[in-house]
């Protein structure tokens, strides 16, 4: 009897966990399709699947010298990129350009319809950091013609991704690839917090509001939230804006927000999601909502972006979430897609820590502060300077008791240390 014949379609992907009996008839036990091989130094790159037929691929028309940092497929599409680094290189400002390209070649079978640089890095776009000793990998997504997600790594960069189908690729700067995208500079334009403008008329509930946002781009990433805004009061409106009191929990008023938020001239993302925390209570964990999603137009160059908050609601995330979103970036070596989630391996997260020395003392009327040990055995003397004492306020160790006595409790006349630096001001600092 001859064997029986397993008829499958592909969409539902590759499932190497089920069972085989019950493995359904849209996805596939195991394949390993193609593989790119290149001779070392050659510009020239085969193209092969596993039945051994072969498509040579000549990319020497993008530069002699590049090399592969890593490709990937997703029909109809090879992805490929080249790069000069052959080791790790940090570029400067005097860093010339084209350090790296990515390359999308359109197949057709076994032809090449197609070879185009979507990507160049450098003039003014900044680098993208390849370097063949850090070869990439890669997963993609396709959910339209128009829409065609690639994600790559390297575990050298941070994970980056990228819409090969975008056809404004080509003037983005590096920074938009990543997975959580830096925040727009405005500090030459001012706070990068959400500001009050003006009270309108709405039902906002009587509460303390603090406002936050983020930029996103549709169908990409999102930046983190920006810092939150200072603390408004939600008063009861009685009779008119003129007349105020406070209200009972979550009573209704007839009060809204009209808020400011400072943007850069040049609109590098298309959406802006705001968000309001609001508190009842001073100790109660805040309802976190999300007030609305707007549109940019990178036509508009102002350099301020106005939205009012009526009390209206698109949707709600809890606490938990909003203090987690955009929490860490990570560098991985590996990628993979299950179930259209997103997997890391081997990850390396992105920390920071803070070099702050919060400490702060009080002088006495020359300007010198006392700081005593854990036991007031002994102390060092600190000024601003360091002039004439042990020590300056930036060079106290990091591990003294910095015991600070206010008053000497043996003598009410005497070592008074009451004052800032000057020697004259009531306080501390």
């Amino acid at each position: 009897m001859a064997g029986a014949i397993d008829i499958r379609s592909f969409e539902g992907g590759m499932d190497t966990d089920m069972a085989t009996a019950a493995l359904p008839k849209n996805k596939y036990r195991y394949a390993q399709n193609f593989r790119l091989i290149s001779e070392e130094g050659s510009n020239n790159y085969i193209f092969e699947n596993s039945e051994g037929n072969s498509l040579s691929i000549d990319l020497s028309a993008y530069g002699s010298s590049y090399k592969i940092a890593g490709h990937f497929f997703i029909k109809p599409y090879l992805i490929v990129w080249l790069t000069l680094n052959e080791g790790v290189v940090e570029p400067t400002d005097s860093t010339p350009s084209n350090r790296s390209r990515i390359i999308r070649i359109t197949l057709d079978q076994d032809l090449v319809v197609d070879k185009d640089a979507i990507y160049i890095d450098g003039s003014g776009r900044g680098f993208l950091n390849l370097s063949t000793n850090y070869p990439i990998k890669a997963v993609g997504y396709y959910e339209n013609p128009e829409l065609i997600k690639v994600y790559w790594t390297d575990g050298y960069n941070e994970m980056r991704w990228m819409n090969i189908m975008d056809s404004n690729l080509s003037s983005q700067k590096v920074n938009e690839f990543s997975i959580l995208p830096n925040f727009p500079d405005v500090s030459s334009i001012g706070d990068v917090r959400a500001e009050l403008d003006s009270v309108i008329g709405g039902r906002l509930k009587a509460s303390s509001i603090q406002y936050t946002y983020q930029y996103y781009k549709i169908n990409g990433a999102s930046t983190r939230f920006a810092p939150l805004s200072a603390a408004i009061p939600v008063p009861y409106n009685n009779g008119g804006h003129t007349t105020l009191r406070g209200g009972e929990k979550e009573e209704e008023t007839t009060i809204g927000f009209k808020l400011k938020i400072n943007t850069p001239a040049s609109k590098i993302f298309d959406r802006i999601r705001l968000v309001a925390l609001d508190f009842y209570t001073y100790s109660a964990t805040p309802v976190v909502r999300v007030v609305g999603e707007y549109k940019i137009s990178n036509e508009n160059t102002n350099t301020a972006l106005y939205f009012n908050d009526i009390g209206q609601t698109i949707d709600e995330i809890t606490y938990e979430e909003f203090l987690t979103t955009g929490d860490a970036v990570y560098k991985a070596k590996d990628i993979a897609v299950k179930d259209s989630i997103l997997f890391l391996g081997n990850i390396e997260e992105s920390t920071f820590d803070v070099d702050f020395d919060a400490r702060t003392y009080r002088h006495d009327n020359s300007g010198v502060a006392k700081l005593y040990n854990s036991n007031f055995s002994s102390y060092i003397e600190v000024n601003e300077t360091g002039t004439g004492v042990d020590y300056s306020w930036e060079d106290v160790p990091t591990e003294h008791d910095a015991i600070n006595i206010y008053n000497n409790p043996d003598d009410e006349t005497s070592d008074e240390f009451v004052y800032q630096k000057d020697g004259a001001t009531l306080g501390a600092e």
